[in-house]
């Protein structure tokens, strides 16, 4: 059993006093919660496009489109909105597979 200084002191081990190693994880990640939006938009008579917006910025988007389109057998692309930046398009109604996926 091995103590590291930084996440338990001696007087906390002494007392017995439980610590959580993950509070400024997770404080950390609830300033950055994003919502990512899926939606399903009609084109052509039957045809549907899944679109997700909202995605960080620091995920690569080429890398996750190959992978989409891999995983649900589909095409797709990148897209420049004016209001939501850099949107997924998916050919497809693809909502309950892709928010599973993400």
């Amino acid at each position: 059993f091995f103590l590291s200084p930084s996440s338990l002191t001696y007087q906390q081990f002494m007392n017995l006093q439980s610590w959580d190693e993950f509070v400024d994880l997770e404080h950390d990640l609830l300033d950055e919660v994003t919502f990512v939006h899926i939606k399903v938009q009609s084109s052509r008579g039957r045809k549907k496009l899944t679109t997700c917006s909202g995605i960080p910025a620091e995920i690569n988007l080429p890398k996750l489109l190959k992978a989409l389109k891999k995983e649900f057998a589909t095409n797709g692309l990148i897209r420049e909105h004016s209001e939501h930046g850099k949107i997924i398009q998916l050919q497809g109604d693809q909502r309950e597979v892709l928010r599973s996926f993400l």
